[in-house]
């Protein structure tokens, strides 16, 4: 819960999941079958990942499944089966899957990061934080974005912001090209709005809009953002962009409530609240 005035609201969902969890990059694995099994079952591996890249997930599975019955103690295999998973909305396979790569290999950070970005989903997030900072603990962890992500996100909605922020800032520091940078800044934008700092806002919206420009999530905080200064043109422009683009959406609806809203309400609005 994040506390916004004298009110409770619902914290929202991390937003950009799919990106949070295609960020992660490949690593490297061992296998214990023969190397003509090896090699097969990386072959089968790799044109899985290739499907997996163009969306075709039932091909990318057959080869996932293929490459499993010939080494079924590769880690990379069952990490890449939870992206089909995910993708067909089957969150409890993936997490199976997930658990299987990790216990073939407890130091898989990319593992780690992906199960946990499924439990702070879930709203799980003791277990969340324990996966990330596994994740974090590991040296040779080459995305710990990701995972400073999921912990300021878990920190938001405990009310935290500071805590929050903190790993927020050490993301954007420690990764200034990654993936995530736009829903970093997002999160950033969305506790300057909470604290009434809407040109820190303001600033924050901007650079995402600038990463992820047709963002309608990244464009509602602008658009609060330009409420809290009192700039109601540019907003208004910004609402009636959202709305014209999700009709009749979930963020079209969140649009057309902060137009809704008394004006000294509007900067403290929450992209989760209802």
């Amino acid at each position: 819960m994040v506390r916004t005035g004298a009110k409770i609201r619902k914290a929202p969902r991390p937003s950009g999941l799919l990106l949070f969890l295609l960020c992660l990059p490949l690593v490297v694995s061992g296998c214990t079958t023969t190397k003509k099994q090896k090699e097969i079952a990386d072959s089968r591996l790799l044109t899985g990942i290739a499907y997996l890249g163009e969306r075709q997930d039932i091909e990318a599975l057959r080869c996932f499944l293929e490459a499993e019955a010939l080494a079924p103690r590769n880690e990379r295999l069952h990490y890449f089966k939870a992206f089909v998973f995910v993708n067909q909305g089957n969150f409890d396979e993936a997490m199976v899957s997930l658990r299987r790569a990790i216990s073939l290999n407890g130091s898989y950070a990319q593992a780690q990061t992906f199960l946990g970005s499924l439990y702070l989903r879930s709203g799980e997030d003791d277990k969340a934080m324990e996966l990330f900072q596994k994740a974090l603990a590991n040296p040779l962890y080459d995305a710990p974005a990701a995972a400073l992500y999921g912990i300021g996100w878990i920190h938001f909605r405990k009310g935290e912001n500071q805590k929050a922020s903190a790993a927020c800032l050490r993301a954007l520091a420690i990764d200034p090209h990654s993936p995530l940078r736009a829903r970093v800044l997002m999160l950033l934008g969305e506790m300057a709005l909470l604290d009434g700092d809407y040109q820190a806002a303001l600033a924050r919206y901007q650079e995402a809009t600038v990463l992820i420009p047709d963002d309608l999530e990244a464009l509602l905080g602008l658009a609060r953002s330009h409420l809290g200064l009192n700039d109601k043109k540019a907003a208004k422009r910004l609402l009636d962009k959202i709305i014209a683009a999700d009709r009749e959406g979930e963020i079209a609806a969140k649009a057309r409530e902060v137009l809704r809203m008394p004006e000294g309400k509007r900067g403290i609005f929450t992209h989760g609240s209802r």
